[in-house]
């Protein structure tokens, strides 16, 4: 049979600790609402599922939502979303009984066992005495709690059996005739410190904010002996950190220099990959851009004009199917009566019949005025054929001009001279030729060179809407410029340089270059080889190499004198310094770690 008991709310857990001991019953039923604290309290639940197992009792929790259910199954209880009316229980109300003694006993073990544990993990369980579960650990003056005498020893054997620690910091099992009282204070006295003693040393503050551990010391500890020991440790070390760590050795090495002034003939190729000190070659890249500019401008040049319209008009036929031939010259006439002559001859293709009717053929044809003059400039208008009057092809053949009759003009036209034209070529490129050296100079990659007359500005293309001596009022000139450039990389030609210098040393690639001062001269572009020529004058200093390994192994446990005495047969040094710290240091120390070796150059 089980046991079924209604919670309240707000249920301690001590309480159903209490009914644990006192039930008979192997299966406890807890009928839980919904607005219960203690399935919202993780700590508390885990403890009543240890003490349920402790006493070898099932706890079934009744709740009826997913989610209260879901918490409970996780810490290991089984759950019913109701209870059936006709299994067998017995009903009990939650405050029928108060906990037994049994139940303190029990508490009081579980706390030292959750203590220890909480010590290992970092993580504090909440207080469980009755009536403090929630609540954070603090002191408080210790219960009233009556216990009977066996569960009293009980509980006291099982703190010093259970916690060593708690018997190496003087926990003296009580004595005979001791009240449960003394003994529970005692107990909490030590539950209290233990937040010092097992979780760690109390977290203060400094005054800048930060956390830090502040241990506690006994100084009962520091006898005389203790102090003896302590003092000739420190001694001991004091003289180590003296001998091995503060020797030190730096040594300040001028290298041996020569005046550099030699001049170079060099070739930067597209086609070369790397660098070449035998023919001395560089590679180099090729750059190109195009870029376009139009404009529009006054016709200034003056000349006298006779001449006739022009224009293009569209021949139809609506009077048969057959075809019609024309000769040229034909006449056409405007609906103003300005008279128009084809210019050459045509034949007028037949009209079409489809279904009865006739749809009308045409055909484009050349016509100029009949007389110079600028009345004949006139608008798109309808022609007719004078050749065909009184005919009934009269009115079945006509023509229509699409665009107007211009041209036209007789005495001093505006038109485009050479002049007009120079000018503004060079206006537009004058712009053009800006940009285009901006725009070819923004392409040129970090690290690479260009020399002023390796870039080639030129123009490709002209275009002008009226040719030069066209009658015109204004003309559009647009201009097609090109920008080429070969650039390279001064590092390569730095590394070439020093390379042939280096090759044609005595000491070889004991020799290093620096303070490079590169002027150019003679500078060659082909852009068809794509290509680059130029000669070089180099001015700077030739510096010996200084390897500092070496030095290291040679000073070591040398003196002052004897380091200067093995300088001077070094070809490669110029002059050194040597400096000793501390003070009383008069040889370099055997660990090169401690020797500095700085190189500088005058």
């Amino acid at each position: 049979m089980a046991k079924i008991i209604y919670l309240k709310p707000e249920q301690e857990i001590t309480s159903l600790i209490g009914y644990l001991w006192q039930a008979k019953e192997e299966t406890i039923v807890l009928i839980a609402p919904k607005n219960s604290s203690l399935l919202h309290n993780g700590v508390a639940l885990k403890i009543l599922k240890r003490e349920a197992d402790n006493c070898e009792k099932e706890i079934v929790f009744v709740v009826k939502g997913p989610k209260e259910r879901e918490t409970l199954e996780k810490v290991g209880f089984k759950t019913r979303p109701s209870w059936p009316k006709d299994e067998s229980a017995e009903f009990e109300d939650e405050d029928s009984k108060e906990p037994t003694e049994e139940a303190y006993e029990s508490l009081l073990n579980h706390e030292v066992a959750l203590r220890r544990r909480s010590a290992k993990s970092s993580w504090r369980f909440n207080d469980i005495r009755p009536g403090a579960v929630g609540k954070s650990p603090k002191k408080e003056p210790a219960q009233e709690i009556e216990m009977k005498e066996e569960s009293e020893d009980l509980i006291f054997k099982h703190l010093v059996a259970e916690e060593p620690e708690l018997a190496e910091n003087n926990l003296e099992i009580p004595k005979e005739g001791d009240s449960f009282r003394e003994k529970a204070e005692r107990f909490l006295k030590i539950r209290n410190k233990d937040e010092e003693e097992f979780l760690g040393p109390k977290i203060r503050k400094s005054f800048f904010g930060k956390k830090f551990p502040w241990p506690r010391f006994d100084f009962s500890v520091f006898s005389f002996k203790f102090l003896s020991v302590f003092l000739g440790a420190a001694l001991i070390l004091v003289a180590g950190v003296l001998y091995f760590v503060l020797p030190r050795a730096e040594v300040l090495i001028f290298p041996k220099t020569e005046a550099l002034e030699q001049n170079f003939s060099i070739s930067a190729e597209k086609s070369s990959s790397e660098i070449d000190p035998k023919n001395q070659k560089i590679p180099a890249q090729f750059l190109k851009i195009e870029k376009s500019e139009s404009k529009e401008f006054v016709a200034t040049g003056k000349r006298q004009f006779n001449e006739k319209a022009r224009g293009v008009i569209a021949i139809f036929n609506e009077y048969s199917s057959s075809p019609q031939a024309l000769v040229a010259t034909t006449r056409f006439v405007s609906e103003d009566g300005k008279v128009f002559r084809t210019t050459k001859t045509i034949t007028v293709p037949g009209a079409k019949i489809e279904e009865g009717k006739i749809i009308a053929s045409s055909i484009d044809v050349d016509a100029v005025a009949d007389e110079a003059g600028s009345e004949y400039n006139i608008n798109p208008s309808k022609f007719t054929i004078p050749g065909f009057k009184g005919t009934p092809k009269y009115t079945a053949f006509y023509g229509r001009s699409k665009t107007a009759m211009t041209g036209g003009a007789v005495g001093e036209a505006k038109i485009v001279s050479q002049d007009d034209f120079n000018k503004a070529k060079e206006e537009i490129w004058k712009g053009l030729a800006e940009s285009l050296d901006k725009e070819i100079k923004l392409q040129i990659p970090n690290g690479l060179k260009l020399l002023d007359s390796a870039l080639k500005k030129e123009i490709a293309s002209l275009e002008s809407s009226v040719e030069v001596g066209g009658r015109t009022e204004k003309f559009s000139l647009t201009v097609r410029g090109a920008a080429r450039a070969m650039i390279f990389s001064e590092d390569d030609l730095k590394k070439l340089i020093e390379e042939n210098l280096a090759k044609n040393s005595i000491e070889g690639d004991k020799v290093k270059v620096r303070d490079l001062e590169i002027s150019y001269k003679s500078v060659s572009p082909d852009f068809d080889r794509l290509q680059l020529k130029f000669e070089t004058a180099v001015l700077g200093k030739i510096v010996w190499k200084v390897n500092e390994g070496d030095i290291k192994k040679l000073i070591i446990g040398k003196n002052q004198a004897e380091i200067k005495q093995l300088f001077s047969q070094r070809q490669e040094i110029d002059r050194a310094q040597i400096v000793l710290w501390p003070f009383w240091v008069k040889k370099v120390p055997s660990d090169q770690n401690k020797i500095k070796i700085i190189q500088t150059v005058d």
